[in-house]
């Protein structure tokens, strides 16, 4: 319990420092001494500050999957998710859009091949190699939306444009799946 309550105030810190700093400028130290900890309390958690932003993404995903058992449906999920970070729009953008943000897209890129996955499961008469194509194709082009959102100041509506793209292309590429699998 009392781990759980020292690495939550070590995130909590984390975030908090996120919300006034680019992420390349917040250091363990900035951490520790906002936190009250030492450093050594720190580094018995995390080995850098990546583990944070790697456990921050990964409670996320897991509470945005979690929540698609809760929700009416994936476009809820969605309009959910983009709620959240339009309410972080000052702590997404300091993550995102500085010169180390290599190593969070790729962890965002897994993290959206999850949900992508997730979503496509239930979908009968798809080969898995279809699926993976599938995963693969939308995991760039929602990257590239995501990032092409942030740079604009978060501006538009993000869900709306997402859920269009579904639309148009998921659900045409889905059924274009399972005609050349009837075929085969």
């Amino acid at each position: 319990m009392k781990q759980q309550i020292t690495k939550g105030a070590i995130e909590a810190s984390f975030l908090r420092l996120l919300r006034v700093k680019p992420f390349e400028k917040i250091t363990v130290r900035d951490i520790v001494e906002d936190c009250g900890l030492t450093r050594n309390t720190f580094y018995y958690y995390y080995q850098d500050i990546y583990d944070i932003v790697e456990d921050v993404f990964h409670r996320i995903i897991n509470e945005t999957i979690a929540s698609a058992e809760t929700a009416d449906n994936w476009e809820e999920i969605l309009d959910r998710a983009v709620d959240t970070l339009r309410g972080n729009k000052k702590m997404v953008h300091n993550l995102f859009l500085t010169s180390k943000s290599s190593e969070l897209t790729a962890y965002l890129s897994k993290s959206i091949a999850r949900l992508i996955s997730h979503y496509l499961e239930p979908i009968p008469d798809i080969s898995e190699s279809d699926k993976v194509l599938l995963v693969r194709f939308c995991t760039n082009a929602f990257k590239g939306m995501f990032r092409d959102w942030i740079e604009s100041g978060m501006e538009g509506d993000f869900a709306a444009d997402i859920k269009r793209t579904i639309k148009l292309f998921i659900i045409s590429m889905t059924d274009a799946a399972r005609k050349t699998h009837d075929s085969v």
